[in-house]
């Protein structure tokens, strides 16, 4: 059962250590989050095919991705919004 939840961004937050990369610390604070019931969260603007390693790394199976475009709570997707060709044309 979740309790609460703890977003965090990556560059320069949670991956503190280089580009998609994380301490040993981080990792355990992760872990320890999870186990006090506190759901991590990843917000981020990059992508998913960017980020998989990562979350698989960490075992987090809820994050919002692509600025909001890709949601995934409980690996059930929640959004994948997709621009139109039509409307990429416009621009």
């Amino acid at each position: 059962m979740v309790d609460k939840l703890a977003f965090f961004d990556l560059d320069g937050t949670l991956c503190d250590n280089g580009p998609l990369s994380v301490t040993q610390a981080t990792f355990a604070a992760i872990q320890k989050l999870k186990h006090e019931n506190v759901l991590p969260v990843i917000a981020t603007g990059r992508s998913y095919y960017e980020v998989h390693d990562l979350l698989k790394m960490l075992d987090l199976h809820t994050f919002i991705l692509a600025n909001g475009c890709y949601i995934v709570h409980d690996d059930q997707v929640i959004q994948n919004y997709h621009f139109q060709l039509t409307e990429l044309k416009k621009s």
